[in-house]
């Protein structure tokens, strides 16, 4: 019985791996085994299917990616645009709200000139 199990789940571990390490590789296309999200979903973190360390010249530090280095200079120039954008929209949106304040201000006053004369008009008849 356990060697009728050991017969089946073989093959099954071995394409999880297989699709897990082809998955990372980019231009490959997109995996069709009907059991990839059921299979990834249980084992995929499991040491077996992706290991904890690998050994390698050509294999990427993942601490290398959590190190960060200084800006460049593009970055420096891009950050410091988009916080000028940002400032000038502020700015913009403020005194937009200011003439908006103005205008209802006017209409106020307007309405209010409006309603006098014909009170005045009206106690004239």
């Amino acid at each position: 019985m356990k060697k009728n199990i050991k017969l089946k789940w073989t093959p099954c571990s071995d394409t999880i791996k297989t699709l897990k390490t082809t998955k990372k590789k980019s231009g490959n296309s997109k995996i069709n085994w009907p059991y990839y999200d059921e299979m990834d979903e249980l084992f995929g973190e499991q040491p077996w299917v992706q290991p904890l360390s690998t050994a390698g010249s050509n294999i990427q530090n993942k601490m290398d990616a959590e190190i960060k280095s200084p800006p460049s200079k593009r970055q420096k120039i891009l950050k410091d645009f988009c916080e000028q954008l940002s400032e000038h929209r502020k700015k913009r949106e403020e005194t937009r709200e200011k003439h908006h304040q103005e205008k209802i201000s006017a209409m106020n006053r307007l309405t209010d000139v409006v309603t006098q004369l014909v009170k005045q008009t009206q106690k004239e008849d």
